[in-house]
């Protein structure tokens, strides 16, 4: 029988803790789609050089950013997914 390595035995680990990271990715994903949306659009003032000068909320990178992390995270979640569906075919066709 082959002994397992430290590192064997961490990835094994981690197959049976993937319900969890699924939730935690999906949880992760709502948080920032309500931190997104809570935030104020308005104009603030700071200051500069000469006087304060009101900054404007920049819609465009904003909104790119967010778009562009919850795709990373959709992905993420995905494959995720895709790992939890493979370790269940597999427990499943284990013998009792």
């Amino acid at each position: 029988m082959k002994v397992l390595s430290k590192e064997e035995k961490r990835d094994i680990q981690d197959y049976f803790q993937l319900d969890e990271r699924i939730k935690e990715k999906k949880q992760h994903m709502k948080l920032v789609r309500r931190n997104s949306y809570n935030q104020s659009l308005c104009t603030r003032i700071e200051p500069t050089d000469l006087a304060l000068s009101p900054v404007a909320f920049r819609v465009e990178s904003q909104v790119t950013d967010l778009v562009t992390s919850l795709d990373d995270m959709k992905i993420t979640l995905q494959m995720l997914q895709k790992k939890q569906r493979y370790l269940e075919d597999y427990m499943s066709s284990l013998p009792l």
